[in-house]
């Protein structure tokens, strides 16, 4: 049976291509690594919410609502439609965590998809990102976007966030 490959949008601590291989692709049942990945510019606004006990505060979520003037600066991995539900299940599949896989749209032929809440969720529980967790988006983005001030660029997300609690 051919794969199905598809393009994973990612957007918080996933940006860090050996942190989403070692704790992702390597629990998957084809441990295959993404045969490509780069920037990639996603148009919904991120936000932080929701309380994650092992990162001891918010975590990255993407609004469901796409918004041409916004500019989370993502990382796309072309994986397997079976890894990236793989992926889901062990991100947490549930409704107010990382259960919506939301259809952004296609690149080079193959769909492109991103992990986030749904839709009666965006914007609620907003919380501030730990240190820890920042730091890890931080080493991701330096990763995929080296020109860019990752610190200026969360201190605007972390702004957005707090506008919206």
């Amino acid at each position: 049976m051919e794969k199905e490959y598809v393009w994973y949008a990612c957007y918080g601590s996933n940006l860090c291509r050996s942190k989403f291989i070692e704790r992702y692709i390597n629990a998957c049942t084809d441990r295959t690594p993404p045969k490509e990945d780069r920037p990639y510019i996603i148009r919904h606004q991120m936000y932080f919410a929701g309380r994650s006990g092992r990162w001891n505060g918010g975590v990255a979520f993407v609004s469901t609502k796409a918004d041409e003037q916004a500019q989370t600066l993502g990382r796309v991995y072309r994986i397997t439609m079976e890894q990236l539900d793989e992926v889901r299940e062990k991100e947490g599949p549930s409704s107010h965590w990382y259960g919506n896989k939301l259809y952004l749209g296609m690149l080079e032929g193959l769909p492109v998809y991103t992990l986030t809440r749904d839709p009666q969720y965006d914007g609620h529980e907003t919380r501030v990102p730990s240190p820890e967790y920042q730091e890890v988006i931080l080493r991701g983005l330096k990763e995929i976007y080296p020109q860019v001030d990752g610190k200026a660029y969360l201190r605007k997300t972390i702004e957005y966030t707090q506008s919206i609690m």
